[in-house]
C-alpha cells in the first residue's frame, strides 16, 4: 500500500480504496511492485476506513519536510483586501474565483480543470464574466 499510495501522490483513502486493484496492477506491469492474485482479491475488498488506519501509520515514520519561514509582506498586494466571501454576500463590487476539477468516475484517465472568474454586478447591472 505505501508504494501504491506514494505513486499517487498520498490522496484521500476514498479515491485510493478505488483505484488500488487497477494500480497494483499497473506497477506490477511496469516492474515497480510485485502482485499475487491473493494480494489483489484482499486490494479489492480492503474497505475505506481500513485504507485510511493504514496510510496514517504508514505515513507516521516519513520525515516530513520543515515548515517554510512566513513570507514577508507583498508589497503590490498589501492593499487588496483578499478574504473568503460569504455565501450570501449582498454587497457590489466583488471578484470571485473558482477551480474545479473535472473527471470522470475514478481519479485516472483524462480530467479538466475549469476556472471561473466573475463580478458581482453594481446595482441594476447584469454580472460579467472575465
Amino acid at each position: 500500500m505505501r508504494v501504491i499510495a506514494k505513486s499517487l501522490d498520498y490522496i484521500c483513502a476514498d479515491r485510493l480504496t478505488s483505484n488500488l486493484v487497477w494500480l497494483a496492477n499497473h506497477l506490477a506491469t511496469h516492474g515497480e511492485l510485485e502482485v499475487s492474485p491473493s494480494l489483489l482479491a484482499q486490494l479489492g475488498q480492503i474497505s475505506v476506513s481500513t485504507v485510511k488506519c493504514r496510510l496514517n501509520r504508514l505515513r507516521q515514520d516519513e520525515p516530513r519536510p520543515p515548515r517554510p519561514a512566513p513570507r514577508g509582506i507583498n508589497r503590490l498586494t498589501q492593499d487588496i483586501p483578499m478574504k473568503r466571501i460569504p455565501w450570501d454576500e449582498r454587497e457590489p463590487g466583488h471578484l470571485e474565483t473558482d477551480l474545479v476539477h473535472h473527471c470522470g468516475l475514478s481519479a485516472c484517465g483524462e480530467y479538466v480543470c475549469s476556472f471561473k472568474c466573475s463580478t458581482s454586478p453594481p446595482a441594476g447591472a447584469n454580472s460579467e464574466r472575465c
